[in-house]
């Protein structure tokens, strides 16, 4: 127990208490810090300026740190399992641009080994690769075998891992890994979520390692709750905002509504996503989103697992060849049909009939609004108003210009 001079002068009175200050050493003042200095700027020549490494796409980068931000259960792990699988194959699996072969770890905080494979097993599976396009080139991991712990609280303050850090670091130089990605990022540490003072410091260690490892550090993270279809932004992701500053690009994910969904005629819009760079300080900003499927693979073994593969935007008019809108202008040369969609006699039943459609499915309902204004826009079809019987004015549709066949 360590004894202070009140209780030196009550256990052995005053001169005991002026012996020992007798006996102190003065205080030795405290060395300066080394001072901050300013580097003056020396102009280079651009051309001999190392051009950034982009690795993947148009968002991963050597020595950076990057984020992906996406709400539970929409598909980020599956998209990052197929993302690591196209570096590794150097393959355009997903539409995206590969440099090279590359070295990629993936550690899954959150799920079992088995299950990890599971998924790897059914993306390699649906895209054909070979052992030979991923030996040595891919490592994976579960944190429910090794931890991952990049930080944590010591005395009420959040302190960077030293040992786990230099461990990351190790590993990847000695496996010479291109991109890491760590999934999901809030498992990584034990700092309050919410301190952007912790979070900082959490995020600038990986992007250090990233540095020092000349890869890149790709982090997969959550969303904090929203309602609804609320769309996602580098501004949605959960905790402090310190990680997606320190980010050099965000990404966001978000489903498609069920609105898109019926616009788009698909089932069930729960299965599409699309991924979009919400923050990108290394290229020029995205102009449209990346859209992606999931779909089902069946494994050997009897499971189901879901696969992330591309999906574009159908056209919607495809379908409307000269000779087909032909036949919608005599269907509807004089037969006054309605343009109020609510109408019993509406224009849309009897464009429906034409291309085998169904104006009680809502994608068809969509899709034939759509080709109405398109119409009206162009000259195909004209609007013009009669009298119904009660003399109410009422807007009619009619053929324009017959269609060229």
């Amino acid at each position: 127990m360590t004894l202070d001079v009140n209780d030196i002068h009550r256990t052995n009175g005053l001169d005991a208490v002026r012996d020992i200050m007798d006996g102190a050493r003065p205080v030795q003042p405290r060395k300066p810090e080394r001072a901050v200095t300013a580097s003056p700027f020396i102009a280079v020549d651009p051309a001999k300026l190392p051009a950034r490494q982009c690795l993947y796409g148009r968002n991963i980068f050597r020595k950076y740190l990057h984020v992906t931000v996406a709400p539970g259960g929409v598909g980020k792990s599956n998209l990052a399992i197929a993302e690591s699988l196209a570096m590794v194959a150097c393959r355009n699996l997903l539409g995206q641009w590969v440099k090279e072969p590359l070295n990629v770890w993936y550690f899954n905080l959150e799920d079992p080994l088995d299950e990890i494979q599971r998924r790897y097993a059914a993306a390699i599976q649906h895209y054909g690769l070979k052992p030979e396009d991923l030996k040595g080139k891919l490592y994976i991991d579960s944190g429910r075998d090794q931890r991952l712990v990049m930080a944590s609280i010591e005395k009420n303050r959040p302190v960077i891992n030293e040992a786990t850090s230099k461990a990351i670091l190790a590993e990847m130089r000695e496996k010479r890994i291109d991109v890491v990605i760590i999934d999901p990022f809030i498992s990584s540490h034990a700092v309050n979520e919410n301190d952007n003072v912790g979070i900082d410091m959490v995020a600038k260690e990986w992007a250090r390692i990233a540095d020092k490892a000349n890869a890149a550090v790709h982090l997969i993270h959550h969303t904090r709750k929203a309602s609804g279809d609320a769309e996602v932004n580098a501004e949605s992701s959960r905790g402090g905002k310190a990680l997606t500053d320190a980010a050099r690009d965000v990404r966001t994910i978000n489903r498609m509504t069920e609105e898109q969904g019926v616009e788009a005629g698909v089932d069930n819009h729960r299965r599409f996503f699309r991924v979009i760079s919400d923050k990108c300080n290394l290229a020029p900003p995205a102009e449209r989103s990346d859209w992606y499927c999931l779909e089902s693979e069946t494994l050997a073994n009897g499971d189901s697992v879901g696969v992330v593969v591309p999906w574009s935007w159908p056209n919607q008019f495809d379908e409307l060849t000269p000779e087909r809108v032909l036949e919608v202008q005599k269907a509807l040369a004089g037969q006054q049909k309605r343009k109020d969609v609510r109408a019993d006699d509406w224009a849309g039943d009897t464009i429906a009939t034409v291309f085998g459609l169904d104006t009680d499915n809502k994608a068809h309902k969509a899709k034939i609004k759509k080709w109405i204004a398109h119409w009206l826009k162009v000259g195909v079809l004209t609007e013009a108003t009669i009298k119904d019987n009660k003399g109410k004015d009422r807007a009619i549709l009619d053929r324009g210009e017959w269609q060229d066949v």
